[in-house]
């Protein structure tokens, strides 16, 4: 529901924030009509309560709400996310694939929307694929993908995130790196952790206390259409015709070919 459109909804869902903040209600998690001001409202109802926005790199004492966006398909959605959040001043860390296949971070378009996304207050971060590496060389693999990215996009690395982690088990704990990762004990277990990973929740609700990861993706805030499956159609049909103008531009006899 876009709250701009239904002003008195979101004055119930404030409303029903500030209760469960004085009775220590947990937060429902919104279950349709994902959008920006849905994201951004959320943001604004967990951080009521005491809880400020923190930093992976961040040691400081009490309890924070760290905001992780793993950017997995699509960089201009992780633009107009990281745009409109600032907008918020809710401010995140992004997760970029280095060695991903569904963007190229060595295209000059790619580096100025990193480096932007960078200039809007947010921090960058790199997103590891585990199962590239053995579990003996990765610790080399992501520092070497740290220095990597680095160089490219000259920015600098604040930390790092695991790509689809429960298909490739790491001992997390046991890596030698120079910044913190989104897996480490203190980040994941020994605080609450919540995703919308596949466009879906891991749970109901969100703590109105304690420290919290919360890890969404831009794919599902930023897209168009009213639900994830409309959000991802809208990417591949987008994709299909970056792809076939790319196409048009190599073969003089495209036309000709796919008649």
């Amino acid at each position: 529901m876009d709250h701009t459109e239904f002003p008195l909804a979101g004055h119930v869902l404030s409303l029903w924030a500030r209760v469960g903040q004085t009775l220590g209600v947990p937060i429902p998690v919104p279950e349709s009509a994902w959008s920006l001001d849905t994201y951004c409202d959320l943001v604004d109802r967990l951080t009521t309560t005491n809880r400020p926005l923190g930093w992976f790199s961040d040691t400081s004492e009490g309890d924070h709400l760290l905001l992780r966006h793993d950017v997995d398909l699509d960089l201009d959605l992780a633009l107009s996310h990281a745009r409109a959040v600032e907008r918020r001043s809710h401010f995140a860390t992004y997760f970029f694939l280095l060695r991903g296949t569904t963007y190229n971070l060595l295209e000059d378009r790619s580096v100025a929307v990193v480096r932007e996304i960078a200039a809007c207050g947010h921090r960058v971060g790199i997103h590891v694929d585990a199962s590239l590496y053995s579990p003996s060389e990765l610790s080399a693999g992501v520092r070497t993908e740290i220095s990597t990215f680095e160089q490219i996009v000259d920015v600098p690395v604040d930390s790092v995130s695991f790509h689809r982690p429960a298909t490739h088990p790491v001992d997390y704990d046991a890596l030698d790196l120079p910044v913190p990762h989104a897996y480490e004990r203190r980040f994941f277990d020994d605080i609450a952790y919540v995703s919308d990973s596949r466009g879906r929740w891991n749970a109901r609700e969100l703590p109105d206390s304690g420290s919290l990861q919360l890890l969404t993706h831009p794919i599902w805030w930023a897209g168009d259409g009213p639900t994830s499956g409309d959000r991802l159609r809208s990417l591949l049909n987008r994709r299909e015709t970056s792809f076939r103008n790319a196409a048009q531009g190599y073969l003089s006899n495209f036309d000709e070919l796919t008649g």
